[in-house]
């Protein structure tokens, strides 16, 4: 019988305790509290409408981009992360709120613009073979132009295509090796000269220059690119060196700064940087 009063008591102390903590946030009608604990449960889930909107939209066209934060016309702030050069982000906030009034940060639209296939397929030529130096030729004809120079002129002349695969193509190592040897009764000496050099039956260009866009749906710009031959033994490699890469991609990143002031509405706050709620 004790523990019989015992129970019944504190069931009531238990109802007393929930009227006590009825809530007065009539934005959030889906908060409840339950005698177990007195924990607070969601049941949104459990609603036919949830409380408020929020969501996450991904995209890698700025167009879909800019037509999106037009459509929903409550865009609070944009950021735009140009520091991470393997791809161009910008975020759009549209519940972010001040700070009188701090919105949850949760209902936001992204744009991600990725490195080109051409871009990413001339950064990686730092040190290949010639059988992928041709064939990175051949599948990038459409955007790539050659030229030469001499080492006593800064005067350059353009080179056909045909006339710089073949370059390519022709490419040789030759090998010559002299040693000599002589051991006496106290000491030995031995000596070799090993000479490689790398030919071509058809003079390489010295530059290859590729018209593209550094990131998708940014304007076309012309890279430049070094050749060199790389020797080491009996091996031969090819080296296309990007001149002044990081000016390049740093232009790029101010290029996409200029694309999202142009495509989103005047009104909205644009920040170079990033934001963590």
């Amino acid at each position: 019988m004790p523990d019989l009063n015992k129970n019944c008591a504190q069931t009531v102390f238990d109802i007393a305790r929930m009227q006590d903590m009825t809530l007065e946030n009539l934005d959030a009608p889906s908060l409840v509290s339950v005698p177990e604990g007195f924990r607070l449960e969601d049941t949104e889930e459990y609603q036919e409408h949830r409380n408020r909107f929020r969501g996450r939209y991904d995209t890698e066209s700025s167009k879909s981009f800019a037509q999106y934060v037009a459509d929903r016309k409550t865009v609070d702030k944009c950021f735009v992360d140009k520091t991470n050069l393997s791809a161009m982000r910008c975020q759009a906030i549209f519940n972010l709120g001040d700070e009188e009034q701090a919105g949850h940060a949760d209902d936001v639209a992204n744009l991600v613009l990725p490195i080109t296939d051409e871009f990413n397929a001339l950064r990686s030529l730092s040190r290949v073979s010639q059988a992928k130096i041709v064939d990175f030729i051949q599948d990038y004809a459409h955007c790539l132009t050659f030229s030469d120079q001499d080492e006593d002129s800064e005067q350059s002349s353009n080179m056909s295509f045909s006339h710089a695969l073949k370059a390519f193509r022709s490419v040789t190592v030759k090998t010559a090796k002299e040693m000599t040897s002589n051991v006496g009764d106290l000491n030995a000496s031995k000596s070799a000269l090993e000479r490689i050099e790398a030919d071509s039956a058809i003079r390489l260009p010295r530059f290859v220059h590729m018209t593209t866009s550094l990131y998708e749906d940014l304007p076309e710009v012309v890279v430049t690119a070094r050749v060199a031959i790389i020797t080491d033994g009996d091996s031969l490699g090819l080296s296309l060196r990007i001149v002044a890469q990081q000016k390049e991609l740093n232009d790029a990143a101010q290029r996409f700064v200029d694309l999202v002031t142009d495509i989103l509405p005047k009104e909205t706050p644009i920040y170079v940087g990033t934001f963590q709620p």
